[in-house]
């Protein structure tokens, strides 16, 4: 009995001195995984004050240029607006369900702009998934 009782003992010992070690361990190693952005994309300014260029270093919709880098449907590359790439944001879940429903497999067409923002050199597609064809890379 005598001998169960310090084996239980030495149990709760061993646990109690290496589960904070573990917590800590993991805390940090979470940490050092976490991105850290220090500095927001540097983009170009247009003569209307919109910032342009790829949204290929943005991590967030904050971060992105008000004129994305893009590829009109006929190979033009132009610009579209972030905001019309996105399309509607939905306030409810209900919402973003309706959006879904409506959209469904269907392809939208948004403005491809040049730098300028005002300029219409052709369309860009955005959703359906159903496209096939692929395009060397637009990078700048």
């Amino acid at each position: 009995m005598r001998n169960l009782l310090k084996t239980k003992l030495f149990y709760i010992c061993l646990v109690l001195i290496l589960t904070p070690a573990f917590i800590l361990s993991t805390i940090a190693a979470a940490k050092a995984q976490e991105p850290i952005y220090e500095t927001l994309p540097v983009y170009q300014v247009n003569e209307n004050g919109l910032t342009y260029g790829s949204g290929a270093s943005a991590y967030s919709f904050e971060s992105e240029p008000d004129l994305i880098r893009a590829m009109g449907d006929d190979g033009i590359i132009g610009y579209v607006y972030a905001i019309d790439l996105r399309g509607p944001i939905p306030n409810t879940p209900e919402e973003a369900l309706a959006i879904m429903q409506m959209q469904g497999t269907k392809l939208r067409s948004i403005p491809l702009y040049a730098s300028d923002g005002q300029t219409v050199l052709g369309e860009f597609f955005v959703g359906g998934g159903e496209r096939t064809e692929y395009y060397e890379s637009i990078s700048e």
